[in-house]
């Protein structure tokens, strides 16, 4: 993991989002909390993270307006995110969460499984963003990484 990696939450449960923050920022990311208002957008395209992890409510139908929100605005549409969703509410959301989201846990959460994809989804992220467009072969940033880990 990336020293500054930023996550932004998005709940509408505080007690979730306190435990996340918690839990990320043990880990050493950087967090921002919030709910599913419009000024969100704002906020998360200032804050440009690395990851959103996006509780899905009972009924999600403003989560997924927010996710084609976050699509619509060029500097947020890029953006990985990571859905929490009930078990109970998975079927009926799939199709959604397919459209609208990178990745997904179900609830209740386990903090390792947690820590996993968030690391995983900025990964694969990083990967993709900075991968030669032509060819699809690592980038310079990439190359650049690996030789300073092999050092």
């Amino acid at each position: 993991m990336d020293k500054n990696s930023t996550v932004f939450i998005i709940t509408n449960n505080n007690d979730l989002g306190n435990n996340l923050s918690y839990c990320l920022d043990s880990w050493g990311y950087k967090t921002f909390k919030s709910d599913y208002s419009h000024d969100n957008i704002f906020d998360i395209a200032r804050i440009s993270p690395n990851a959103i992890i996006m509780d899905i409510p009972e009924k999600g139908h403003s989560a997924f307006e927010f996710c084609n929100k976050l699509n619509k605005n060029a500097p947020t549409s890029y953006i990985p995110r990571i859905a929490i969703i009930d078990k109970k509410d998975f079927k009926e959301h799939i199709l959604d969460l397919a459209k609208n989201v990178d990745d997904y846990i179900i609830k209740p959460l386990d903090p390792l499984e947690l820590k996993v994809r968030i690391q995983m989804t900025i990964k694969r992220y990083e990967h993709s963003f900075y991968a030669n467009p032509l060819t699809s072969l690592p980038g310079g940033l990439i190359i650049e990484n690996t030789l300073k880990d092999k050092i």
